[in-house]
């Protein structure tokens, strides 16, 4: 059944995390948080929109830049956005937990949204996520209440696809992506009819 905050929904909006300038986390390989995160944006918006989904995947916008976009251009009741990021764990490189522990923040002032990210997480966990994928309220982040979560205006969650120390190959990538766009049709109800051939030609579109 579809929670009552998906049932007017019409698009994705899928944001990178960080920003050319800024980055984010980077592991002992010299990987860097940012192009990771376009990678598994790029491809998840390849899944949506071979079966049917409207997706803006937006340019590389500081968050500033993102929240006013959206606030300005975005609807609120027909419109799900998603901001996608690495989780880092420090110098903890052998542990077991960074074999695809994902997260989701969601808005600590709405129930709804907690219940379609708890959702969201079960069918990644699903899909092979590890069993200690969480779902918090974004006032329980390390950097307090997190704005792309609070400050727009529409049902909007925080991503963390894996730790930035782990595997971050090709293959690996696309699972993230596969998982998150698995979740995304599971919560919107949505058959899965097609699966891309190509994700190279997807581009940031408005």
């Amino acid at each position: 059944m579809v929670h009552d905050r998906l049932k007017k929904i019409k698009r994705v909006i899928l944001s990178i995390g960080h920003d050319p300038k800024a980055q984010g986390a980077a592991n002992e390989r010299g990987e860097k948080e940012n192009p990771l995160c376009q990678i598994i944006a790029t491809h998840t918006a390849g899944y949506l929109r071979a079966n049917g989904l409207v997706v803006w995947l937006l340019p590389d916008f500081t968050l500033y830049d993102t929240i006013k976009y959206l606030n300005v251009q975005g609807n609120a009741f027909m419109d799900m956005a998603i901001e996608i990021h690495k989780d880092a764990c420090g110098k903890i490189y052998n542990d077991q937990n960074m074999k695809r522990r994902c997260g989701l923040y969601f808005a600590a002032y709405s129930a709804g949204a907690k219940t379609i990210a708890s959702t969201m997480i079960d069918v990644m966990e699903q899909e092979g996520a590890h069993e200690t994928s969480w779902v918090r309220p974004d006032t329980e982040s390390n950097h307090g209440q997190l704005g792309f979560c609070a400050k727009t205006k529409m049902l909007s969650l925080i991503a963390e696809m894996g730790f930035i120390e782990g595997n971050n190959d090709p293959d690996e990538c696309e699972w993230y992506a596969w998982a998150l766009a698995k979740s995304i049709f599971t919560v919107l109800d949505m058959p899965i009819r097609a699966i891309p051939i190509n994700m190279t030609t997807i581009k940031p579109i408005l």
